[in-house]
């Protein structure tokens, strides 16, 4: 790794955890990119309401529903994005869980859900 990319990385980990991976250029691009934009996401969510499919178990037919809440996060800890993941089952919450995306490549794989669109 030539200085330059030295550089750049060590400028993304006080913000990101970068661990060990690799990172193409373009990948540290996408990283500086989130960097950069940190304060105006801050606190910005998406939420995506799956639509409901039937399933079988012991009991009988019931209808499973997926709400899924992408929110963007900046503060002392660094950048980060909050899944939570409501499920209904025949329209009543029933379960929940719960996922943190804190790695570059959980960023760069999950940030354009925060915008609704492909952003890259």
């Amino acid at each position: 790794m030539d200085a330059e990319k030295d550089k750049i990385r060590k400028y993304i980990a006080q913000y990101i955890n970068v661990g060990r991976e690799r990172y193409s250029d373009e990948d540290m691009k996408k990283l500086l990119h989130i960097i950069e934009r940190k304060e105006e996401l801050n606190g910005t969510s998406q939420r995506y309401e799956g639509l409901p499919h039937e399933s079988y178990d012991h009991e009988g037919r019931y209808d499973r529903q997926e709400i899924k809440t992408y929110t963007f996060v900046y503060d002392q800890e660094g950048i980060r994005i909050l899944l939570h993941i409501d499920i209904l089952y025949d329209g009543y919450k029933n379960d929940e869980e719960d996922k943190i995306f804190d790695t570059g490549r959980g960023l760069i794989n999950n940030f354009p859900r925060i915008l609704r669109r492909l952003y890259w």
